[in-house]
């Protein structure tokens, strides 16, 4: 039978070492989110819009309310244009003449991810779990 500070010595050894793989973790979440977020920037986005995909990023893992996180961006200047849509005008007196509804890719992608990323999690953590012997 293991000794109250066998347990505790694994327990810390378990803390340190889920740190690292919860980053890997979250890295590897968002690189498929950003495939996802691609794939349906294709099917929704029709016109060739400049370098709207290729600024379809990944960015770094981050700690944000004690947790690690991972954002899914677009580094294109006109990408919250086709996102949330907007308002065609004319140039000499700014009057509206008609409304470009937004696409909605990042969101409608995140919101299908989100399944997917608990079950993922689950998963990830059980693995863990299993690896250290609980």
């Amino acid at each position: 039978m293991a000794s109250w500070d066998d347990i505790c010595k694994d327990l810390s050894e378990l803390s340190n070492s889920v740190d690292k793989e919860t980053k890997k973790f979250v890295k590897n979440q968002a690189k498929i989110l950003k495939k996802k977020t691609v794939n349906t920037a294709r099917k929704r986005v029709k016109k060739r819009t400049g370098n709207y995909l290729k600024g379809i990023k990944d960015g770094k893992p981050y700690t944000f309310d004690g947790g690690y996180s991972c954002r899914v961006y677009s580094s294109a200047r006109h990408a919250h244009l086709i996102e949330y849509g907007h308002d065609i005008k004319k140039i000499k007196n700014g009057e509206v003449i008609g409304k470009v509804e937004g696409k909605s890719v990042f969101t409608d992608t995140a919101n299908e991810f989100a399944e997917e990323f608990e079950d993922n999690t689950q998963k990830m953590l059980e693995n863990i779990f299993n690896k250290r012997g609980f």
